[in-house]
């Protein structure tokens, strides 16, 4: 594992939950456009979506990267539970996205072969969808 590659998954770890973040306390809006504004879901989501990716990281750094898909399947799983514990505000299009982002220089990092962790992923999540 190079230095490089762990810092790119830090790196897209921390922008998931710092957008994560900032939906949860406003942070991107001005200070007047907030008098009427809600949170989408409570700061402890953060925080819960922190320890699901923190596992997902520890986990596939210290297993066999042939391990990764199940473990990516596990925190994809966690973070839509997540979700759907706060309305389906936590993990939408956006956030997937994100995830996604995560896996593919996750697996860079552990050569696992991310094109095929991702296709395992959207296999599973399109079968969801149509269930």
């Amino acid at each position: 594992m190079s230095d490089e590659a762990a810092l790119a998954t830090d790196n897209a770890r921390r922008e998931f939950i710092d957008n994560l973040s900032a939906m949860a306390t406003g942070s991107y809006l001005r200070e007047e456009d907030r008098e009427f504004w809600d949170a989408p879901f409570p700061e402890s989501a953060v925080a819960e979506a922190a320890e699901i990716l923190h596992r997902l990281i520890s986990g596939a750094r210290s297993e066999p990267a042939g391990e990764v898909v199940l473990q990516v399947m596990s925190a994809h799983d966690a973070l839509q539970a997540l979700s759907d514990r706060h309305g389906g505000a936590v993990y939408e299009d956006e956030e997937y996205e994100d995830f996604r982002d995560l896996v593919t220089v996750l697996c860079e990092e552990i050569g696992a072969d991310g094109a095929q962790v991702l296709a395992d992923l959207e296999r599973v999540t399109d079968e969801d969808d149509q269930a």
